[in-house]
């Protein structure tokens, strides 16, 4: 499992979305600040959408808004709308896969690190995100400088 481009760009826009909390945010504002290419935005969008994590406005003055709170959107919640179910290996995900599964000695390590990566990526909302690194993007804010 690789969390790829794409993956990164849905986070940097829920993570845009999330200081923008409850603002309709356009496209172009978006593309610029979280350089995400235009021609990407939409189609992560509409897959953030799909997941109810973000309500697409369409139309003059259309953009991007979050439907959920940031404490109530995780890392893995946004990588799972794009990505889909996030998972180590397929005998994890479909115990029928392999049928070596039940007398595999690295087959429950494989659960344990799924169940732990999972966690991990549960374990971080957006407004946790927001204040990690001393704030937005990583900057430090007038008092930490």
């Amino acid at each position: 499992m690789e969390i790829g481009l794409i993956e990164d760009y849905a986070v940097r826009m829920v993570l845009y979305l999330s200081q923008k909390e409850g603002k309709v945010v356009s496209r172009k504002e978006l593309a610029e600040k979280v350089d995400i290419p235009l021609s990407l935005l939409s189609r992560i969008g509409q897959m953030l959408e799909i997941a109810d994590l973000v309500y697409v406005q369409k139309g003059r003055g259309g953009g991007y808004k979050l439907k959920k709170k940031p404490e109530e959107i995780t890392l893995l919640d946004v990588i799972e709308a794009i990505h889909g179910k996030v998972y180590l290996n397929r005998c994890v995900e479909s115990p029928g896969f392999c049928s070596r599964s039940p007398a595999c000695p690295v087959h429950e390590v494989w659960i344990e690190i799924n169940v732990r990566f999972r966690d991990i990526l549960k374990s971080y909302d957006f407004r946790k995100l927001l204040t990690k690194n001393g704030g937005p993007q990583g900057k430090k804010s007038k008092k930490q400088k």
